[in-house]
C-alpha cells in the first residue's frame, strides 16, 4: 500500500496551521499575563536580553517549522502556480501564516518593551 502525496500534503498544511496557531495563542498569552504581577516580577528578575531573545528564538522555531511543511508540501504536490486561483491563494495563506507569526513576536516583544520600560520608570517592584 502507497502514501497518497496528497494526503500528506494537506496534513502538512494542517501542521503548518497548527504551529501559526499555538504562536498565536502563545504570544496573546503570554503578552496577557504580563500584567499579571507574578509573572512580570520573575521576568524583571532576569536578564533583561534573556526572555526577548527567547521569544525570539521561538518564533524562529515556529516560522522554521512552518516554512518546512510549506517545502514539503511543494516536494509533495508541486509549487503552488500563479495562475490557478487556488494555486495562489495557497501561495496567499503560506504568507499569512508567516505574517502572523512576525506579528504575535512583534505582540511579545513590545508587552516586554512596555514592561521593562513601566519597571524603570516607576523603580523597583520588588
Amino acid at each position: 500500500m502507497g502514501r497518497n502525496p496528497k494526503g500528506l500534503a494537506a496534513k502538512l498544511s494542517t501542521y503548518a496551521d497548527a504551529v501559526t496557531a499555538f504562536a498565536l495563542v502563545q504570544s496573546i498569552t503570554f503578552s496577557f499575563g504580563l500584567a499579571s504581577k507574578d509573572l512580570r516580577e520573575s521576568i524583571l528578575k532576569t536578564p533583561h536580553l534573556l526572555v526577548p531573545s527567547l521569544v525570539i528564538l521561538a518564533s524562529f522555531f515556529y516560522g522554521t517549522i512552518v516554512v518546512l511543511c510549506h517545502y514539503g508540501e511543494d516536494a509533495l504536490i508541486g509549487k503552488p502556480d500563479s495562475k490557478s486561483p487556488v494555486d495562489r491563494w495557497t501561495r496567499y495563506a503560506r504568507y499569512l501564516r508567516l505574517f502572523v507569526i512576525l506579528a504575535v513576536t512583534a505582540l511579545a516583544l513590545v508587552a516586554l518593551g512596555f514592561t521593562f520600560a513601566g519597571a524603570a520608570s516607576t523603580g523597583p517592584s520588588l
